[in-house]
């Protein structure tokens, strides 16, 4: 690793075989001490101002043909001033230190997990490196374009971990764009591509105007082959009753308007008051509706 250090977080130079030794053998001395360990992260850091490793040997490992990312390039370590240049991924950079991670591990844990990330600047599949078969991949993009090519490129276990989410903590709108249809959407794709789980990130309790999108994840996590509109039909149902039909329209007018939100004009959004005041009368006397 690099000797820089931004608060707790290293630099790693990944194209050194000195990290991926220290690296190994840590793991392998964690998982002597607690021989029922079952898989260890080899996922680095999350953001931080320590920015990437650019020597030579590194920048070796990234292929020119790999697609063009903006990397983040901090001025100095510990301090926010940087500027953002066009670069190749650098998914096989870190390919290349999570098997040779990998390879050291196996020899004396042969069925040990290890985790990885395609996210940030290495979310796109390698284009020169394969898996090791015991990395398991934890795929962050919520947009599911690049999973089979992550497969193409040996990951043999993948779970999806999008923070789709995180329209409810972001803004108070409902979405269903970018969040409840296309969790569904996404899980029967993913079902089909041999998806092992799920960590959906950001549920933050905003039920008036996310409930739908939490239900959506709830129930195709428990049968991902279960449609947008199947869902949708039994939220309605199970929670509003005899007022279900209009709450369902009131989801597919907004399912229809979608982005940008300048769509929702003043007739729109009276359309959309008399589903929920026709459902208000459909509800009746109650109180639970």
């Amino acid at each position: 690793r690099d000797q820089t250090k931004a608060g707790d977080r290293f630099r790693l130079c990944v194209s050194n075989p000195a990290l991926a030794a220290y690296v190994a053998d840590l793991i392998i001395k964690r998982v002597n001490e607690a021989p029922r360990t079952v898989s260890c992260s080899l996922s680095p850091n999350d953001g931080g101002t320590s920015s990437f490793c650019m020597c030579d040997a590194c920048k070796k490992l990234d292929p020119p043909d790999a697609p063009k990312i903006s990397l983040m390039i901090f001025a100095k370590v510990g301090e926010s001033a940087r500027k953002a240049i066009e670069y190749p991924a650098l998914t096989d950079r870190y390919v290349h230190y999570w098997n040779a991670v990998a390879e050291r591990v196996a020899k004396v844990h042969p069925n040990l997990l290890l985790v990885i990330d395609a996210y940030s600047v290495y979310s796109t599949p390698p284009v020169r490196e394969k898996l090791h078969p015991n990395l398991v991949v934890r795929y962050v993009p919520t947009d599911p374009t690049d999973w089979e090519g992550w497969k193409a490129a040996g990951a043999k276990k993948m779970f999806w971990r999008p923070n789709n989410l995180h329209s409810g903590y972001r803004e108070a709108a409902i979405n269903l764009d970018a969040s409840a249809r296309a969790v569904a959407d996404t899980m029967n794709l993913l079902h089909k591509g041999g998806i092992i789980g799920t960590d959906m990130q950001g549920i933050y309790d905003n039920w008036a105007t996310q409930g739908l999108a939490y239900y959506v994840a709830a129930r195709t996590d428990w049968n991902p082959t279960l449609t947008f509109d199947e869902i949708l039909n039994d939220f309605c149902r199970s929670g509003f009753g005899p007022a279900s039909e209009p709450i369902r329209q009131y989801f597919l007018k907004i399912d229809a308007l979608g982005r940008p939100y300048d769509k929702y004009t003043a007739q729109a959004v009276a359309d959309l008051k008399a589903q929920l005041d026709a459902a208000d009368k459909a509800a009746g006397q109650d109180e639970t509706v």
